[in-house]
């Protein structure tokens, strides 16, 4: 087991992770997306091109909160994101990491 997050913000999780990957011009990614302690999105991924692994946390900030697990799906190079916010809306936000 690894562990993903460092520092006391990033990497704690209220609920479980998204993981999702896909795999565009052959390039293996890996995404781990999860509701932080704060109910903010948080997302990091995993290139599998040599000298690359985890791009570290970020905060998606056009998320705002959640009160649930956000589900994920790969596409690309990027990851779809959906969410459920505090009005009870379904929220989807496109993440790209470039």
């Amino acid at each position: 087991m690894v562990r993903l997050g460092t520092g006391s913000r990033h990497g704690a999780t209220l609920s479980g992770p998204a993981v999702t990957s896909a795999d565009p011009s052959g390039v293996g990614m890996l995404w781990v997306v999860f509701r932080g302690i704060d109910q903010r999105i948080h997302v990091n991924h995993y290139d599998d091109i040599p000298g690359m692994g985890w791009s570290g946390w970020a905060l998606v900030d056009s998320a705002g909160k959640t009160p649930v697990a956000p589900a994920a799906a790969a596409r690309g190079f990027g990851v779809d994101i959906f969410v459920r916010g505090h009005d009870e809306r379904l929220y989807y936000i496109l993440h790209h990491p470039f």
